[in-house]
């Protein structure tokens, strides 16, 4: 009998405090987060801080105020103490927190279950209050090629980590291990600290990891520890974080406006006097009419139907349906005829994994030149917008997106779907592989292109990623992207957003090459004060070979 009250009870406990946690709401999505919760830790919830700055900080205080008392709160950052357990400070006066791309800090609170659930009520940084955030105060989304380059001055920073790791396997943090939190038995309620790590060992600027040894697969640069608070954070790869919803919100100005200031306005689409197309609703996938010739290092201009893959999204401003006004936005790439695959930051709205509105937006296929608009496009409607569930608008973790069209594309010399990655998906097997990417972009003067570029760029070791820039590429580098890149002036400035890039079918050549889709643009380092990419900087790709199994369960 006994047996079987504690069980009703556990049971009573596990659906109001179901009931309770789904309900939390951050008091400010776009600086607090709280994680998607497990069911086997009911006396806690995790959460994450989106930490950025304006200009460089020595020295971190994180003070984060409850609603009410906690047993506990831990992190991975630094040292945490309370007089109350209600308001909490977090400092580590050795980290170096720069202007640009944001640092995110998890931590976790555990509380009394048979309690009310305590909740964040304030967060302040540096003593500035960052949460709730001012209306007037929006966080800046970090987008492809709109990121700011980190200032990576140390001299001591540099030697640091231009040494090899000590180790680059994956690193998941495991829950059950938590005899370090479970010392709060043993602790006093004025000093809210982990009882089993020196109290004079604070990890310096050099030590500090971006990535997150919180059930992320992210590599990591640094020693490892299983002391909670001795590295800073990022959020969780396998829990995303959940986002900002604003369905009401359908001014332009919530869609995101593109990689290039390219706007053209006409009543109807110029036409120039070009042959049609002879249709090919039998074309292999991957396969061109036109075959690719030799690129130049700086990149290419291409000839039409090269490429008849890829495709322009346009985001149509006009509140006139007599009035055409579009606005370039985004590449991406036909993978059947009904289907596009692009960068999920492309179709979602700023600071959000909510689709975009579909009816602002227009694809162009058989594009070539951005300014006319010849017999050879087509012209589709998107029927459906399929984010990826696991989209993260702050740290572009699975940045890939399913555009479903509202009527087939007409399968012909220009438009035509580019094949999906057979074998092996081991990127590491393609590092030194060059891989060939499209778009319309800057070339080495800093102009953009009017007509489609075309360039060849290798795949790099995360490790070489990570070394030539710690504090960008620790912050977004999971299993699930890649980096691309010769940092000598060609980069991905020569594609955008969206953009595929893709590599020749083992075994095909010459008039019989077969093309496949390996990588999506999603993230580059913008040039310091200035607002287009820097070529000497690597590029961040979604690795399209990680999400086959959830692109064919949508398109098929």
């Amino acid at each position: 009998m006994l047996v079987r009250i504690i069980t009703l009870y556990s049971l009573v406990i596990s659906i109001v405090y179901g009931q309770v946690i789904s309900q939390l709401k951050s008091p400010c999505p776009e600086v607090f987060k709280y994680e998607q919760r497990s069911a086997e830790q009911p006396d806690r919830w995790f959460g994450v801080v989106t930490v950025g700055t304006d200009e460089d900080l020595e020295g971190v205080w994180l003070k984060i105020v409850m609603d009410r008392k906690v047993d506990l709160l831990g992190n991975w950052f630094a040292e945490a103490v309370s007089k109350d357990n209600i308001e909490f400070s977090i400092r580590n006066s050795q980290y170096k927190l720069e202007a640009g791309p944001p640092v995110l800090i998890r931590f976790f609170v555990k509380y009394n279950v048979a309690g009310v659930v305590p909740t964040v009520k304030k967060i302040l940084l540096n003593g500035k209050t960052i949460c709730p955030i001012p209306r007037s105060e929006p966080t800046k989304p970090v987008l492809h090629i709109t990121v700011e380059k980190p200032n990576t001055s140390s001299e001591t920073s540099e030697n640091y980590y231009n040494q090899p790791s000590h180790n680059y396997n994956d690193h998941s943090y495991n829950q059950n291990n938590e005899q370090s939190y479970n010392q709060n038995n043993q602790q006093s309620h004025n000093h809210n600290r982990e009882t089993d790590v020196d109290n004079d060992r604070f990890p310096n600027s050099q030590e500090v990891s971006l990535s997150s040894k919180a059930t992320t697969h992210r590599p990591m640069v640094t020693r490892t520890t299983d002391r909670p608070y001795s590295t800073s954070t990022q959020q969780s790869q396998n829990r995303p974080l959940s986002n900002i919803d604003n369905d009401n919100d359908d001014d332009d100005d919530d869609f995101y406006q593109g990689d290039f200031p390219t706007l053209i306005t006409s009543k109807r689409p110029n036409s120039r006097p070009t042959p049609m197309p002879i249709p090919r609703r039998s074309a292999q996938c991957g396969t061109v009419l036109q075959r690719p010739t030799p690129l130049i290092s700086h990149g290419q201009e291409t000839t039409p139907g090269q490429w008849p893959w890829h495709v322009a999204l346009y985001l149509n401003l006009a509140r006139v349906a007599t009035v055409t006004e579009l606005k370039y936005t985004c590449g991406g790439t036909l993978i059947s005829a009904s289907h596009v695959i692009t960068a999920a930051h492309c179709v979602t709205k700023q600071k959000s994994s909510a689709p975009a509105r579909k009816e602002k937006l227009v694809i162009y296929l058989g594009k070539h030149n951005l300014e006319n608009f010849g017999s050879e496009m087509q012209i589709r409607q998107i029927d459906e917008i399929l984010v990826h569930p696991n989209f993260s608008s702050t740290t572009y973790y699975n940045d890939i997106a399913i555009l479903k069209l509202n009527s087939p594309a007409e399968i012909n010399d220009y438009v035509r779907p580019c094949c999906l990655w057979e074998g092996e998906t081991n990127i590491e097997r393609l590092v030194g592989q060059r891989g060939t990417v499209v778009g319309w972009g800057y070339n080495e003067s800093g102009e953009l292109s009017k007509n489609l570029m075309q360039t060849e760029l290798p795949i790099v070791s995360t490790a070489t990623c990570l070394f030539s820039n710690r504090n960008f590429f620790s912050q977004f580098m999971t299993n699930e992207n890649f980096c691309v890149g010769f940092r000598n002036d060609t980069a991905v400035c020569n594609g955008d957003s969206g953009g595929g890039m893709v590599f020749k079918r083992p075994g095909t050549s010459g008039e019989n090459t077969i093309w496949q889709l390996r990588g999506l643009v999603s993230l580059g380092v913008v040039k310091q004060t200035q607002t287009i990419c820097d070529p000497k900087q690597y590029s961040i790709f979604t690795d399209v070979a990680k999400y086959l199994s959830w692109i064919k369960d949508n398109i098929y």
